[in-house]
């Protein structure tokens, strides 16, 4: 069970962000299960399969394809910028302030070149905090999410993201990078990528 459940008309919190505390400094990120009411999952998961998608590629990271116009990713700003939301990841993973979110919804198909090369999310000045929602719809091969220390050669902690609903939350720190592996059979590997800002962009 996730400490909270985000429904479309507000976000209920069920456990204690400080025991979340030590988990995070140890790994530099939490993952959460189920953090959407089942209605509200089954809608953003529909909706996020009919979206529109057009190739997205970041300068020196890689290749993927968003949304062309931001509905279902605009809505998911909406759902995790809640402040009592906000407030509990501040104290969950010691990171503040913690005033606005911004992301969009993103795919990588099993095309050869879908994938994203290890960086650190430090471009955007107002960056607290990343996370990335698992909406895929298929089961995948690869796509898989993998943190390390500057300057070592192997990750730290991977992660599959397997179920629908599922959120990652990680740090943006200039001594961490992260990468998603190319995907390699199935998918596509659909998520709403986001950061947890200082301030509004």
């Amino acid at each position: 069970m996730s400490p909270f459940a985000i429904a479309a008309d507000k976000t209920s919190i069920h456990a204690d962000p400080a025991q979340y505390r030590a988990r995070f400094e140890e790994q530099s990120s939490l993952l959460f299960d189920d953090i959407f009411e089942p209605a509200l999952l089954a809608k953003l998961m529909t909706r996020a399969a009919a979206a529109h998608f057009v190739k997205d590629f970041i300068e020196d990271i890689g290749a993927r394809e968003k949304e062309s116009v931001q509905l279902i990713g605009a809505a998911i700003c909406l759902l995790l910028g809640r402040l009592n939301l906000l407030e509990w990841l501040e104290t969950a993973t010691g990171t503040s302030p913690l005033r606005a979110m911004t992301g969009c919804l993103a795919q990588m198909r099993a095309n050869g070149s879908d994938a994203l090369t290890w960086h650190d999310d430090m471009n955007g000045k107002h960056r607290m905090l990343a996370l990335a929602v698992n909406l895929s719809d298929h089961d995948f091969t690869g796509g898989e999410f993998e943190m390390r220390r500057k300057g070592e050669a192997l990750p730290f902690h991977q992660v599959k993201y397997a179920r629908p609903g599922s959120m990652m939350v990680f740090a943006v720190n200039p001594k961490i990078e992260h990468r998603v592996t190319i995907v390699t059979q199935g998918g596509p590997r659909r998520v709403f990528a986001g950061w947890l800002l200082s301030q509004p962009e």
